[in-house]
Parts: C-alpha cells; sequence; structure tokens
C-alpha cells in the first residue's frame, strides 16, 4: 500500500533530516528508507544521506520519493539483464492519484493567482 505524505522543510534541510521526519511520521524505521529525486525527463537520482535537498546540482528535480530499500522492480524471472536484477529501489509511475492532486493544485494556483475581489455596487435606476 502507499502512503503519501506532505512535508514543508526549511531550504538548508538535507536528505537524512527529510528520511528522518518522514520515517517518524509513518513509523517506519530510518534504515528501510532511502530518498530518490525524480527529475521532469524522468530520470532518477538516489540522493545520499548528506546531500542538500535544495541546491544548484538539483534545479531540474520535480518530486522527492521516499521508498523502501528492499523494494524491487516486478520482473521476468529469465531475464538475462544483470543491472535490472540488481536495482534496490522501485519508483512508481505517476498514478491517477497524482494526477489528480498536481491538477487540483495547478487549478488553486491558477484561481489564487487570478482571482480579483471586485465590489458589485447597484445603483436602482430611478422610476419614471
Amino acid at each position: 500500500m502507499d502512503s503519501y505524505l506532505s512535508v514543508r522543510s526549511l531550504a538548508s534541510v538535507v536528505a537524512q533530516g527529510l528520511l528522518q521526519e518522514v520515517a517518524e511520521r509513518l513509523d517506519v524505521p530510518l534504515e528501510e528508507l532511502v530518498l530518490l529525486a525524480v527529475t521532469y525527463p524522468g530520470e532518477k537520482l538516489l540522493l545520499k544521506p548528506q546531500d542538500r535537498l535544495y541546491s544548484d546540482s538539483l534545479t531540474a528535480v520535480g518530486r522527492l520519493h521516499v521508498c523502501r530499500k528492499d523494494l524491487s522492480e516486478v520482473m521476468n524471472p529469465f531475464t538475462d539483464n544483470a543491472e535490472l536484477q540488481q536495482r534496490s529501489a522501485r519508483m512508481l509511475s505517476m498514478n491517477t492519484w497524482d494526477v489528480a492532486v498536481t491538477l487540483t493544485n495547478f487549478d488553486w494556483s491558477v484561481f489564487n493567482s487570478i482571482h480579483e475581489v471586485c465590489d458589485i455596487i447597484f445603483c436602482p435606476s430611478p422610476t419614471l
């Protein structure tokens, strides 16, 4: 079962600090978690515990994912690709929940950007 958690952090936070916060909130041992950065082109970067989350080297990050270390891709047992068999973390592709959350956040950001408070004044015309 997937869990979704929103965490706000300071710009100076390192990956270890974020992992510790997520582990506490989800009640999961810290040693079982890894932090992955997914860039907009789809590249996945495994962050080291001392890496800063907000740095010039990670400007193209689209989303951060915390995954269990022991998850692996569901693969055909007859595959001979050694690189695929040695993967220690699995990333889920964008599902309908992610799409819905992204679209809702986008709608609210657009609404907040263009929403203006207007006073409507009704002036009744004099009756003749």
